[in-house]
C-alpha cells in the first residue's frame, strides 16, 4: 500500500500544471489578484505583453519628465477605497484638489489622489510582487490558449513558451485567442489620445483635474504636483482629445487654459508630446462558446472605482503593507 501510495504521488506531480493560476496582464487589479491568489497558496504567473507593468495605469517619460501618469485618472470619494490602497498598498493619500493636504477625510469634488500619481501604486505592487516566489514575464503577450478537456487544465502559448494551468484570470480589457473557439468576432479595439503640455508658468498650479473646460477634449489634468514640479516654475498637464486631429493644437489648449485662467498669463509652451494608448474590450463570447469556460475568472476593471468589488476578500487574506 504504501509503494502504491507512492506511485501515486509520483503520477500527481508528473501530471500536475506548471501554475495554478496565470493571470493575464499587470492592471493594478490583476496585480492585487495574483497577490491574492499567492497569499492563498497557489503557484501564479503573471503574463504581461508589453515590456512595462502597469496597463492602463503605468507611468511613462514625457517632455523630458519621467514617472509622469498615462492619461488622466481619479480615484473618487469612496473612503473604503482610500483606506485600502493606503493600508494595503502602502500608497500616500491625498485631496485632488489639494495635493498638499494628505488623507483629508473631506477631499473635494475630485476625491482622493495618489501623491506620486499611479506610479507610486504600481511601484509598491511591483515590490509586493518581487517579495514573493510569483513569475512575471514582460513581453509574452498570449498567441493561444488550448483547453485540455480530459484533464481539465488549459495549455497558454505565449511568446516561445508553453504553460499548463488549472486556471486563468482575466480583465474586462483582456485579449486572447482560445483554439477552438467557435465565435469569429474580433475584440473591440479603442485609442485614447493624449497631449502633454509642459509648460512655463511662474505661479503655482491652480488645478489638478477638470473635465468639460476645453473644447474638443474629455479631460484635464495638471499633473505637476504628482511628479515634483509644483515649485520649479513649470507645469506638466496632460489633456485627453476627443481625436487624433487635436493633438497638433497645444498653443491652441495653452491659449484655453490661460482664458479660464487655469495658468497665468504669462505663461508659454516649452515642450509638447503626444501618446495614444490602445485597449480593447474582451470578447465574451468566445469563453461562452466553448467548452473552457470554467477555467476562466474575469475581473472587471473599467476604472479604480471598481475596487470596490474585491476588497473585502483581498483584505481577508493580504497582509497591510
Amino acid at each position: 500500500m504504501r509503494y502504491f501510495l507512492a506511485f501515486l504521488c509520483v503520477i500527481r506531480c508528473l501530471i500536475a500544471s506548471d501554475f495554478d493560476y496565470i493571470v493575464v496582464g499587470t492592471s493594478p487589479f490583476s496585480l492585487l489578484e495574483a497577490l491574492y491568489k499567492h497569499n492563498l497558496g497557489y503557484k501564479v504567473l503573471i503574463l504581461e505583453q508589453s515590456e512595462e507593468i502597469g496597463g492602463a495605469w503605468k507611468s511613462i517619460e514625457v517632455c523630458g519628465v519621467p514617472n509622469a501618469d498615462l492619461g488622466c485618472h481619479t480615484i473618487g470619494s469612496n473612503l473604503e477605497i482610500m483606506h485600502f490602497l493606503r493600508d494595503y498598498a502602502g500608497c500616500q493619500i491625498v485631496s485632488m484638489d489639494d495635493p498638499c493636504s494628505l488623507l483629508p477625510e473631506k477631499p473635494g469634488s475630485n476625491g482622493y489622489y495618489f501623491s506620486k500619481g499611479c506610479y507610486e501604486l504600481i511601484y509598491n505592487l511591483i515590490k509586493m510582487i518581487e517579495g514573493t516566489n510569483i513569475v512575471c514575464l514582460l513581453g509574452h503577450k498570449i498567441e493561444k490558449i488550448f483547453f485540455d478537456e480530459e484533464q481539465n487544465r488549459a495549455r497558454v502559448k505565449a511568446k516561445d513558451k508553453e504553460f499548463t494551468t488549472d486556471k486563468i484570470i482575466l480583465t474586462s480589457h483582456s485579449q486572447i485567442q482560445l483554439d477552438g473557439a467557435k465565435s469569429a468576432k474580433t475584440s473591440k479595439r479603442s485609442k485614447f489620445y493624449h497631449l502633454y503640455l509642459l509648460i512655463q508658468d511662474p505661479t503655482s498650479p491652480r488645478f489638478s483635474y477638470k473635465t468639460g473646460v476645453i473644447p474638443e477634449t474629455k479631460r484635464v489634468m495638471n499633473l505637476s504636483r504628482f511628479v515634483d514640479l509644483a515649485h520649479t516654475g513649470r507645469q506638466l498637464i496632460v489633456i485627453e482629445t476627443v481625436s487624433e486631429k487635436q493633438l497638433g493644437l497645444g498653443e491652441v489648449f495653452l491659449g484655453n487654459l490661460k482664458e479660464k485662467m487655469l495658468l497665468d498669463k504669462s505663461a508659454y509652451l516649452l515642450k509638447s508630446e503626444s501618446y495614444v494608448y490602445e485597449s480593447c474590450s474582451l470578447n465574451r463570447s468566445l469563453i461562452k462558446d466553448s467548452k473552457a469556460e470554467g477555467i476562466f475568472e474575469i475581473l472587471q476593471t473599467s476604472n479604480l472605482q471598481s475596487l470596490t468589488n474585491y476588497i473585502e476578500r483581498w483584505k481577508a487574506v493580504l497582509k497591510p503593507y
